[in-house]
């Protein structure tokens, strides 16, 4: 298990290098010509913030997975799977958490498994989680330039927790989230919300014959072709 930095170890570098240089010009040249090196030091110190998070205690709810604004929620077929979906876009925030946080806790699936000719999802970078409670949740990012790529340190085929760190978000600009249409928005457009600690939507209770709560999937979820 990767042991928890409040500061994201691709910045520790960069962090490193700015500070020596800063310690040179105030060692050689004097503690005044150092001071410009104080603003990218703060900035990477912003940039690559990595608080710890705690989610909420309800297993039915789809969380935040980055920091930032809700700038679209609409119903789509256009998704990965072959199926409607609640489609949620977060404009991310350059200053906020660093990392990208499961949405769900399940299994990590590769989106390029099941990805449709002409869906939204081809060219883009992404994961896609099968909750344990049937739900299937897609997190997807446009096609971007590599530097702005976000960088998994998980496998496929991993089972990862509620709100537990997945990727480096590097300077990814655009979230969107694709889940059950069935599922209940709990945000609004121009809502911020902040991974792991804010739900987007929530799964409906699902009940047997008899009336009781049921964490089983559906028929059509458990016939999805994880490949």
């Amino acid at each position: 298990m990767r042991r928890h930095s409040a500061f994201a170890s691709e910045g520790i570098w960069w962090f490193v290098g700015c500070a020596l240089i800063a310690i040179g010009l105030a060692k050689w040249l004097g503690p005044l010509y150092a001071l410009p090196m104080l603003l990218p030091v703060l900035l990477l110190i912003a940039l690559f913030q990595d608080p710890i998070r705690e989610s909420p205690l309800s297993p039915r709810a789809i969380l935040a997975p980055c920091d930032g604004r809700i700038v679209s929620i609409e119903k789509t077929r256009s998704g990965l799977l072959d199926r409607e979906s609640l489609h949620v876009v977060i404009a991310v925030n350059a200053m906020g958490a660093y990392t990208l946080r499961a949405p769900v806790e399940g299994i990590i699936f590769d989106p390029r498994d099941n990805a449709r000719e002409g869906s939204r999802m081809t060219g883009r970078g992404g994961m896609w989680i099968r909750g344990d409670e049937g739900a299937d949740v897609v997190v997807a990012f446009p096609r971007a330039a590599r530097i702005a790529t976000p960088k998994s340190f998980r496998r496929y085929g991993e089972r990862i927790g509620h709100g537990h760190r997945v990727a480096f978000l590097r300077l990814a600009r655009r979230c969107e989230i694709y889940m059950p249409v069935e599922a209940m928005p709990r945000v609004q457009v121009g809502d911020t919300v902040k991974a792991t600690e804010d739900v987007l939507a929530e799964l409906p209770s699902q009940r047997n014959e008899d009336g009781e709560r049921s964490a089983k999937p559906d028929a059509e979820t458990q016939s999805a072709d994880a490949g």
